[in-house]
Order: structure tokens, then sequence, then C-alpha cells
């Protein structure tokens, strides 16, 4: 946030740039979602914040890698954060 006030200086040198070289590459050439597989297990992830729940789905492959199956990110309304996440 920042960088968002007046005045404020900004540089990208090239660590920068190569950094966000290699988070592009990797966003655009691996696969975000594979497949379930309904023979394992799966595996549950859960966040939460003040005003939002994210959670992510995933399974082990046999190396012990987590690939994810399914993703959710929600905000939550003032009327809904008066109840507990857990609810």
């Amino acid at each position: 946030m920042q960088l968002l006030k007046q005045d404020t200086k900004f540089s990208w040198d090239n660590i920068a740039q190569e950094s966000f070289d290699a988070m592009k590459h990797a966003l655009t050439n691996t696969s975000l979602i594979h497949p379930p597989n309904y023979h394992q297990d799966y595996l549950l992830y859960l966040a939460a914040a003040d005003n939002t729940i994210a959670m992510v789905l995933v399974q082990e492959d046999k190396s012990h890698e987590d690939h994810v199956i399914y993703y959710l990110s929600r905000g939550l309304t003032p009327t809904t954060m008066n109840y507990s996440h857990v609810e």
C-alpha cells in the first residue's frame, strides 16, 4: 500500500524482473488443478480471516506432493460475519 502514496520511489531491478518472470512461467506452464483420484484420500486446508474464508482440496501423490483438486475463496458479508466460521 506504500506505493499508492504520492511521491513514493519505486525501483524495478533485475532481481525483481527475474522473480516476476519465474512466477509468470510457473503460473502459465504448470497445471494448477489435477483431476481427482477417487481411490485416494483427500486433504482439506482451511484458512479463515476476519472477512474471508478460503479452502483448498488436495490429494497427495506417491512422492507425497500435494496436488490441488479444487479451491474456493469467499468474502463474508457483514451479516455472515456475525456467525462463527465453523457454522
